[in-house]
């Protein structure tokens, strides 16, 4: 420490010749390489890895409700080259298996496939986590969503976190939406599936629709929220599913 002081908070000098110093470090493709600033496993704060905490049983046994959005995955600028470019880097051997379940023949699909398999990494990610907590020996339910509703006036559709001004009631307190009825009846809908799970750890109660826990033997338990409400299929295809699948078994647990 008395070493890196000297450098009086010079990052620059204190980065160099380390990996942290390469500006040149990019992601090679469109599935996030894991962030270069991630925690530290120094064996005090953090005793183990994610991976290794849920194997060995070490995490909290508590109740979880968490999900993902339609547009945290959209593109606007995918053409078929970059689309067969990117995905062949991406998925390697398994590159073939992939353009049949996700076949582009033109920008239109390109766009629109691109958006589809990063939903369904999304919902099958979610899923998959709740099953490894599952088998870590927690008993405590873990609830998944899905957010389908684009907010008004705007073009980011169901953008990262939009469903938490229906959840937390602040739909009045941003002016710049001109929020609908409809908007204000999924407020209410969102708000009490939230109050209840505060209140219980089960987000279920009254006369709302069925919010189904996840479960580590079926892979079509994801609640599907906003402009419809029930249970729904984490992936529509099992080519698509056996993709996803074989994604997974060729990257590290980072």
């Amino acid at each position: 420490m008395a070493d890196l002081l000297e450098y009086d908070g010079s990052t620059d000098t204190i980065l160099e010749g380390t990996v942290w110093g390469d500006t040149t470090v990019q992601d090679t493709g469109l599935v996030s390489e894991p962030p270069l600033w991630r925690p530290v496993v120094d064996g005090y704060v953090l005793p183990l890895g994610y991976g290794d905490t849920l194997r060995t049983g070490s995490h909290n046994n508590i109740p979880i409700m968490t999900g993902d959005n339609l547009n945290e995955t959209s593109w606007t600028d995918m053409n078929v080259t970059r689309y067969n470019s990117a995905f062949t880097t991406i998925m390697g051997n398994n590159s073939k298996e992939f353009f049949n379940a996700y076949p582009a023949s033109n920008e239109s699909e390109a766009t629109a496939r691109t958006a589809a398999f990063g939903n369904d990494i999304n919902r099958y990610t979610t899923w998959h986590w709740a099953k490894d907590w599952y088998l870590g020996g927690a008993t405590k339910d873990v609830f998944a969503y899905f957010w389908t509703h684009s907010p008004p006036n705007q073009t980011s559709g169901a953008y990262h976190g939009s469903e938490l001004w229906y959840t937390f009631g602040n739909l009045p307190t941003f002016y710049d939406y001109t929020w609908t009825d409809h908007d204000y009846e999924l407020q209410r809908i969102m708000g009490s599936y939230w109050a209840n799970f505060i209140k219980t750890g089960n987000p279920n109660g009254g006369n709302l629709t069925r919010f189904p826990a996840s479960s580590p033997n079926k892979t079509n338990i994801v609640m599907w929220l906003g402009d419809t409400f029930g249970a729904g299929k984490i992936v529509d295809d099992t080519d698509k599913l056996s993709v996803i699948q074989d994604l997974f078994l060729m990257n590290p647990e980072w």
